[in-house]
């Protein structure tokens, strides 16, 4: 008797930001008697990023020299995105942030460094861009025998891949 093991694949285009809960019945053969009722179960989370600040002051810096300013970011959602802050030409000289781009997993916070070199004396008033999506992710689960107790209560490990190297 040979066993056929189909497999039926579910897309979640959530709209909002919140848990979503669908019950579904799947006939078995036809027969209604041989029903089974299954629960799926998805959120839907946001990509952005949240700054500490909507409004970054570096403080006076004299021609030649340079200014550092720390500035955090983070991801509120659950789902790991890419970040890359786009200089504009005309300031590429002038203005420098570390990481220029980079992966934000759920919830978490990063550090970014300002570096402000002014070549000329006068106010800078900067609109910086940041393009930000959602990062694709592998997950890598390794042999169970080859697992200790504390890898497996941590559960897989996950590694985040910027756009480009999908």
């Amino acid at each position: 008797m040979v066993f056929q093991h189909p497999e039926s694949t579910f897309d979640l285009g959530a709209v909002t930001n919140h848990r979503y809960e669908r019950v579904f019945t799947c006939l078995m053969n036809g027969n209604e008697a041989h029903s089974v009722a299954f629960t799926l179960v998805g959120t839907g989370n946001n990509s952005a990023i949240h700054l500490e600040t909507q409004h970054l002051q570096i403080k006076p810096t004299w021609m030649g020299a340079v200014s550092t300013r720390c500035c955090d970011i983070r991801n509120p959602g659950g789902v790991p995105v890419f970040f890359n802050w786009h200089i504009p030409q005309a300031y590429e000289r002038v203005l420098k942030v570390e990481p220029q781009s980079g992966i934000l997993r759920g919830n978490e916070t990063k550090s970014l460094f300002w570096h402000f070199a002014p070549k000329k004396q006068g106010a800078y008033s900067m609109r910086i861009p940041c393009t930000v999506e959602r990062a694709q992710v592998r997950v890598f689960f390794s042999k169970p025998s080859t697992l200790n107790s504390a890898a497996r209560e941590r559960g897989p490990r996950y590694q985040a891949l910027e756009p480009e190297s999908c």
